[in-house]
Protein backbone atom coordinates (compact mmCIF):
# COMPACT_ATOMS: atom_id res chain seq x y z
CA UNK A 1 0.00 0.00 0.00
CA UNK A 2 0.97 3.22 -0.48
CA UNK A 3 1.56 6.29 1.37
CA UNK A 4 -1.48 8.31 -0.76
CA UNK A 5 -3.54 4.97 -0.78
CA UNK A 6 -3.23 4.71 2.97
CA UNK A 7 -4.01 8.13 3.66
CA UNK A 8 -7.26 7.85 1.27
CA UNK A 9 -8.45 4.99 3.59
CA UNK A 10 -7.96 6.40 7.10
CA UNK A 11 -10.30 9.41 5.29
CA UNK A 12 -12.87 6.65 4.96
CA UNK A 13 -12.20 4.07 7.39
CA UNK A 14 -11.24 6.81 10.72
CA UNK A 15 -11.45 10.35 10.26
CA UNK A 16 -15.19 10.07 8.44
CA UNK A 17 -16.12 6.88 9.38
CA UNK A 18 -19.96 6.73 11.14
CA UNK A 19 -18.20 4.86 14.61
CA UNK A 20 -16.08 7.75 15.22
CA UNK A 21 -15.81 11.05 14.07
CA UNK A 22 -18.35 11.00 11.06
CA UNK A 23 -22.12 12.16 11.08
CA UNK A 24 -24.50 11.59 8.67
CA UNK A 25 -25.88 15.39 7.04
CA UNK A 26 -27.55 16.73 4.16
CA UNK A 27 -25.24 19.17 2.39
CA UNK A 28 -27.02 20.97 -1.03
CA UNK A 29 -29.77 18.17 -0.72
CA UNK A 30 -27.45 15.32 -1.01
CA UNK A 31 -26.50 13.08 2.17
CA UNK A 32 -22.80 13.06 3.22
CA UNK A 33 -20.45 11.48 5.99
CA UNK A 34 -19.14 14.67 6.83
CA UNK A 35 -17.94 16.13 10.54
CA UNK A 36 -18.78 18.81 11.91
CA UNK A 37 -16.42 21.09 14.83
CA UNK A 38 -19.19 23.85 16.36
CA UNK A 39 -17.98 27.56 16.88
CA UNK A 40 -20.09 29.80 18.75
CA UNK A 41 -21.87 32.96 18.43
CA UNK A 42 -18.73 35.54 17.82
CA UNK A 43 -17.61 38.97 16.88
CA UNK A 44 -13.68 38.90 15.17
CA UNK A 45 -12.63 41.54 17.98
CA UNK A 46 -14.99 40.79 21.07
CA UNK A 47 -16.43 43.62 21.17
CA UNK A 48 -19.91 44.94 20.34
CA UNK A 49 -20.40 45.47 17.17
CA UNK A 50 -23.30 47.54 14.88
CA UNK A 51 -24.35 43.72 14.22
CA UNK A 52 -24.71 43.17 17.86
CA UNK A 53 -25.96 46.08 18.73
CA UNK A 54 -28.47 45.41 16.13
CA UNK A 55 -29.32 41.94 17.77
CA UNK A 56 -27.12 39.90 14.49
CA UNK A 57 -24.33 37.46 15.16
CA UNK A 58 -22.43 35.29 13.58
CA UNK A 59 -22.20 31.67 13.97
CA UNK A 60 -19.09 29.78 13.17
CA UNK A 61 -18.20 26.31 12.11
CA UNK A 62 -15.55 23.88 10.17
CA UNK A 63 -16.68 20.92 7.89
CA UNK A 64 -14.40 17.95 7.30
CA UNK A 65 -15.65 16.22 3.92
CA UNK A 66 -14.15 13.79 1.82
CA UNK A 67 -12.87 15.95 -1.05
CA UNK A 68 -14.59 12.67 -3.50
CA UNK A 69 -17.57 13.91 -2.29
CA UNK A 70 -18.07 17.16 -2.11
CA UNK A 71 -15.98 20.20 -4.98
CA UNK A 72 -14.22 22.75 -3.51
CA UNK A 73 -16.73 25.99 -2.91
CA UNK A 74 -15.25 29.21 -3.68
CA UNK A 75 -15.42 31.87 -0.54
CA UNK A 76 -18.38 33.30 -0.42
CA UNK A 77 -20.09 30.46 -2.14
CA UNK A 78 -23.42 29.34 -0.03
CA UNK A 79 -23.54 25.87 1.44
CA UNK A 80 -27.13 24.41 2.66
CA UNK A 81 -26.12 21.95 5.60
CA UNK A 82 -29.02 20.55 6.94
CA UNK A 83 -31.39 23.34 5.97
CA UNK A 84 -29.58 26.14 7.30
CA UNK A 85 -27.71 28.50 4.86
CA UNK A 86 -23.90 29.12 5.40
CA UNK A 87 -21.26 31.30 3.94
CA UNK A 88 -18.07 30.12 2.67
CA UNK A 89 -15.05 31.87 4.37
CA UNK A 90 -12.51 29.61 3.39
CA UNK A 91 -12.20 25.66 1.57
CA UNK A 92 -8.77 23.76 2.00
CA UNK A 93 -7.78 20.76 0.90
CA UNK A 94 -5.76 18.78 3.22
CA UNK A 95 -4.80 15.23 2.04
CA UNK A 96 -8.16 13.69 0.67
CA UNK A 97 -10.28 16.19 3.24
CA UNK A 98 -11.62 19.43 2.18
CA UNK A 99 -11.69 21.43 5.59
CA UNK A 100 -14.64 24.38 4.91
CA UNK A 101 -14.69 27.15 7.14
CA UNK A 102 -18.63 28.61 7.19
CA UNK A 103 -20.13 31.77 8.65
CA UNK A 104 -23.63 31.72 9.63
CA UNK A 105 -25.64 34.65 10.80
CA UNK A 106 -28.30 34.34 13.24
CA UNK A 107 -30.19 36.55 16.15
CA UNK A 108 -30.93 35.72 19.11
Amino acid sequence: MTFREAMEDDVKNAFLDIDTFGEIHTVNGEEMVICIQDGVFTEPDGRFSENRKMGIFSNSLTMYVSADNLRKPKAGAVLDIDGKFYEVIAAINEGGIRRIVLRRYDSR
